[in-house]
């Protein structure tokens, strides 16, 4: 999907493979592409179904912890979101399409010149729980700067780390490429990922988006010189019990996965080796910002900076634009509009 765009997930492997997810099964999964001549211009990602009630929910297909957002090229911006508005909802017969963009994003300010007096509802407000913001960080200045910048309890804390691993026996940070050409690496990846807490929560299956992920960077990184994939991986014994899995494109890093053993737990390794990992990212100078994806509250430990998300939702029809109001004013309905089914705010 060579569109312009500096999200790695916007690229083909993932879309294509996000396709496969088993949360999809019962969804239809358009991709709208909007092109001038050979050039794409715009494209749209998104994912439809019909809900017990009989409308007709469109959202994006990548998870908002993906900063999912149209994709659009200089030309004529405006017009192309009109024309993915009219298609969603005049071709597609959409009730509601439902979004969640980054804050910054312009779309946002193109949705609501597009809608702004129109027969096109639209109502947005920040998004919620840990996927409505995300943490971020600059590398600039350096990595020994930082480190001055976060104190002296941030230094001890990853000292006195150190100092647990030394006691529990041999240990080093592994890199990996995770380009697909090293099928070892990603099956030490894997084997720590059976060993989480959160294979206990998942009773024992795979992690299907950490495998999509995977397979994804190998589509993509043959095509894409300038995406690379790659792991930071603890090793304690000659054992992995922890690693960190970033995707690097341009000048962004995305951290999209961490997880550890857990029976290490007590030697916190997923707390560390994403550190090592923000730290390669710091010296490796070619990021400027990492983007830790989510915005859970161990990420203040690098960084209090937490950009908004915003929830977008629109319709037409000044029935169905009333209700949507509605509950936009009063969030304490959504409780309310889950019970039945009626995917939205």
């Amino acid at each position: 999907m060579r569109s312009g765009a500096t999200n790695p997930f916007f690229f083909t492997g993932f879309v294509v493979e996000m396709m496969t997810l088993s949360k999809w099964k019962d969804w239809s999964k358009p991709l709208l592409y909007l092109s001038r001549g050979d050039a794409s211009v715009a494209i749209a990602p998104l994912a439809m179904k019909r809900t017990r009630i009989g409308l007709c929910h469109a959202r994006f297909l990548l998870e908002p912890y993906y900063s999912s957002d149209f994709v659009l090229r200089d030309y004529e911006p405006d017009a192309c979101m009109r024309h993915i508005v009219d298609y969603v909802f005049e071709k597609l017969h959409c009730t509601i399409l439902d979004l969640t963009l980054p804050a910054e994003s312009s779309s946002v300010r193109i949705l609501q010149t597009v809608c702004k007096g129109s027969s096109t509802f639209l109502y947005q407000r920040y998004a919620s729980g840990q996927n409505g913001r995300h943490t971020v960080l600059s590398t600039e200045g350096g990595w020994d700067e930082f480190r001055a910048t976060r104190g002296r309890n941030f230094r001890k804390y990853f000292k006195g780390l150190e100092r647990r691993l030394d006691q529990a026996g041999s240990w080093r940070i592994v890199r990996v490429s995770c380009d697909g050409k090293d099928p070892a690496a990603i099956e030490r990846i894997l084997a720590v990922e059976k060993m989480s807490w959160k294979n206990v929560w998942r009773k024992g299956s795979a992690d299907e988006n950490l495998s999509m992920i995977l397979r994804a960077c190998n589509r993509t990184a043959a095509s894409e010189p300038d995406f690379k994939p790659w792991a930071c991986l603890l090793e304690l014994n000659g054992e992995t019990i922890g690693y960190c899995l970033v995707l690097e494109y341009k000048a962004t890093a995305v951290l999209a996965k961490t997880s550890f053993d857990d029976r290490f737990r007590g030697l916190y390794p997923g707390t560390y080796v994403l550190n090592e990992a923000i730290r390669q990212l710091f010296d490796g100078g070619r990021v400027r910002t990492i983007d830790f994806a989510t915005a859970i509250p161990f990420h203040r430990r690098w960084s209090s900076t937490r950009p908004w998300r915003l929830r977008v939702t629109m319709c037409r029809g000044k029935v169905l634009g009333a209700v949507l109001g509605f509950v936009a004013r009063n969030p304490w309905i959504c409780d309310v509009f889950a019970r039945i089914h009626l995917p939205i705010l």
